[in-house]
């Protein structure tokens, strides 16, 4: 870690102002006491600060005296937190008022951040690969906890508290935000996410319902009432608290389960829509997608814990700007497509639809299809595709993982 490459000759440190480390370890490496010295007494002046993969076993206390920081990216010890500990964030990085972007990773379920994140005035964007939770008091007075600026929350668990802080405004400016609606509020989903009504700069929305899985069950067949069951909110219900988000452009929703059954229209704006964990899809659920005239991609995701199989029908004229359709691990058995449908897909990903035995015959004659990419496919179909003849400007790539290895 102290190996320092500099353009400059010039030993004074104190004109740094980036700092970038690259670890060429797959593993990264573990900062040593005095490494995080070094680094903390030499370049405290620094605005860009990017630990790379020299990992920490906890988060450093001494952050305060990097004052002038913009930009800080960390890296937390993986083994630690894979055990189920929380990450406490010190009170000391609430101390960098001049923060703009705070990136912190590791494989910590639970971030905690301490009651005096609110002193982050300058902070815009706040990324995590773990959920984000508030520890302390936090003081009822919206005008000393509000975050103005802040425009990111990459992944913050949704609850009371949380929803309250959203309904009260302390995020005016939020536009990319990720919410974690744990198993045990099942019954307040409805309520919890009527408070996005208040985030009228929203953009992006990432909606996550973890699910409990079941070791040494077969899977078990889907139904009409799987997210009312196991979410505790109808997809009509979930799709209602998104109708007043008029400038969402991208929607992720993990999870999903039985959405793609309801005709309830999705937010029109939508031009990026991700569906994981799909168990069940209907001709009402597509109609509704397919309806949208602004989406451009399109990522349908399914949950390896379902048997029963379904049909994907595309109405004639839907889907009238998509340009990419990706299919994965949907149990999905057959494949229409509407004359006129689809006529600006360019590219078409299929991966793991082991049932799915033919393409339709109409995807051929689309004049802006460029790619068509399969991976793990049936016998029946890796037969179509073997003696189909491509069009010119169009390329087929079929890949069978099972055959690689046997």
């Amino acid at each position: 870690m102290n190996h320092y490459v500099s353009s400059s000759s010039n030993k004074d440190h104190s004109c740094v102002r980036s700092l970038l480390f690259f670890e060429a370890s797959l593993w990264g490496h573990e900062a040593s006491l005095s490494e995080r010295e070094w680094v903390s007494k030499r370049f405290n002046l620094v605005r860009v600060l990017d630990l790379g993969y020299n990992y920490f076993s906890k988060v450093p206390s001494n952050w305060g005296l990097f004052i002038h920081l913009r930009y800080l990216k960390i890296y937390i010890d993986r083994i630690l937190y894979a055990l189920g500990f929380s990450m406490n964030i010190p009170d000391s990085i609430c101390t960098l008022e001049n923060l703009l972007t705070l990136c912190i990773y590791g494989d910590a379920d639970k971030i905690s951040f301490p009651s005096g994140i609110w002193n982050l005035k300058q902070l815009r964007h706040l990324h995590t690969n773990g959920r984000i939770i508030f520890r302390g008091h936090h003081s009822s007075k919206a005008d000393d906890q509000v975050m103005w600026n802040l425009q990111t929350i990459s992944m913050i668990k949704l609850n009371r508290e949380i929803a309250c802080m959203i309904e009260k405004g302390r995020f005016p400016k939020l536009r990319k935000l990720g919410l974690r609606i744990s198993w045990a509020d099942k019954d307040k989903v409805h309520e919890l996410l009527s408070c996005l009504q208040r985030l009228t700069h929203l953009h992006k929305l990432k909606l996550d319902f973890p699910l409990k899985r079941y070791k040494g069950r077969r899977p078990m067949p889907s139904n009409y009432n799987e997210m009312k069951l196991r979410i505790g909110c109808k997809p009509i219900e979930l799709l209602q608290t998104l109708q007043h988000l008029s400038n969402l452009t991208t929607l992720q929703v993990s999870g999903a389960l039985d959405l793609p059954t309801c005709s309830t229209a999705f937010p029109a704006c939508i031009t990026k829509l991700k569906l994981g964990g799909i168990r069940f899809m209907n001709d009402d659920g597509m109609n509704a997608i397919g309806n949208l005239t602004r989406l451009r991609l399109l990522r349908l995701l399914g949950d390896y814990e379902v048997d029963n199989s379904f049909e994907i029908n595309c109405n004639a004229g839907s889907f009238s700007q998509l340009q990419v359709f990706e299919m994965k691990w949907l149990n999905v058995k057959k494949w229409k497509l509407g004359n006129g449908a689809m006529p600006c897909l360019q590219t078409l990903l299929i991966n793991c639809c082991i049932n799915l035995k033919r393409l339709p015959d109409e995807l051929w004659s689309l004049n802006s299809l460029r790619q068509v990419k399969v991976v793990e496919l049936s016998s029946a179909l890796s037969l179509e595709l073997a003696n189909l003849e491509m069009k010119d400007g169009c390329d087929l790539i079929v890949t069978d993982l099972g055959s690689l290895f046997s």
